[in-house]
């Protein structure tokens, strides 16, 4: 309660999250029932912010909602919410029902400090994205993989018999496309593991490239958004922040042609005219540099 509290009382934090929501808003409106896509929150925010974006303490760009729902409804529409939360229903159904049959055993003990865990980093997910970061995705899904299996055993129900439970449904179905069924829930679930690795991974490089910059190692900066790219080669936040790696290194040239790349996916951007004024400067070009320090303002 502390730590929400204090996310949503800062005299920074509202007025920013208050933008990002309404965006977040009007985002929803265009595509309620099936979402944008999964993960476009930062391609698309540029279309939907609010004009005095910059005036409110908004980071320049933004790289998700600070919100889980609302971004789960932007990417994934209310399908994909409705989805989510059956999901998150079935699995404190089912510890509760271990809790309730344990008691005050070990187990039962367990079970009730590893839910109340993870309910606290889920409310802590409606004013921040923790659960997108190592530190504390990584703890949040050991804690819900380990209270499954502790509940399916102290349920009386070996883990493989309730996976079982859960396609016993798919018996009524004719085998060939039963198969198939499997097999795209196979892929699907392939797929997303491996797109949220890649983020995983983008956002570990964007903060060596952050860490890099801060010591004024501009090239090693510019190395670590680069492979942060080959990870998510439309991530926002890499595009931005290695074209002004390549200005602070000297090379205005491969600059332009980031912040061409990023202008083309994201455009409205001020501050990435303004970069890209900074970069014509460094060529010598002035009057191409005072029209976008004019676009910018």
């Amino acid at each position: 309660a502390v730590v929400v509290s204090g996310r949503l009382i800062s005299s920074q934090n509202v007025p920013a999250r208050m933008a990002l929501w309404e965006s977040a808003f009007d985002m929803i409106l265009v595509a309620p029932v099936w979402g944008h896509g999964y993960n476009t929150f930062a391609t698309i925010f540029p279309a939907f912010r609010p004009a005095d974006y910059w005036l409110r303490g908004i980071e320049l760009t933004v790289g998700h909602a600070h919100n889980e729902i609302l971004e789960s409804i932007v990417e994934l529409g209310i399908v994909g919410l409705l989805l989510l939360l059956w999901c998150a229903a079935s699995f404190f159904r089912s510890v509760h029902r271990a809790i309730v049959n344990e008691g005050a055993s070990a187990q039962g003990n367990l079970l009730i400090g590893l839910t109340a865990g993870i309910a606290g980093m889920l409310v802590h997910s409606l004013l921040d994205v923790g659960l997108r970061w190592p530190a504390v995705a990584v703890p949040f899904w050991l804690s819900v993989g380990l209270a499954s299996v502790v509940s399916a055993r102290a349920g009386g129900h070996h883990l493989a018999r309730g996976v079982r439970e859960v396609l016993l449904p798919l018996k009524s179905i004719a085998p060939g496309f039963r198969w198939i069924s499997a097999a795209a829930g196979v892929v699907v679930v392939g797929y997303v593991a491996v797109q949220g690795a890649r983020q995983v991974m983008a956002d570990r490089m964007l903060m060596i490239g952050t860490q890099a910059s801060s010591a004024d190692d501009w090239s090693a900066s510019a190395a670590a958004y680069e492979d942060a790219l080959a990870y998510e080669p439309n991530h926002v936040g890499a595009l931005y922040k290695l074209g002004a790696a390549r200005i602070k290194n000297g090379e205005p040239a491969r600059a332009l042609k980031v912040l061409g790349r990023l202008e083309e996916l994201s455009p409205g951007y001020a501050e990435v005219d303004r970069n890209t004024g900074l970069a014509h400067i460094q060529l010598g070009n002035i009057p191409m540099a005072v029209r976008r320090y004019e676009t910018a303002a």
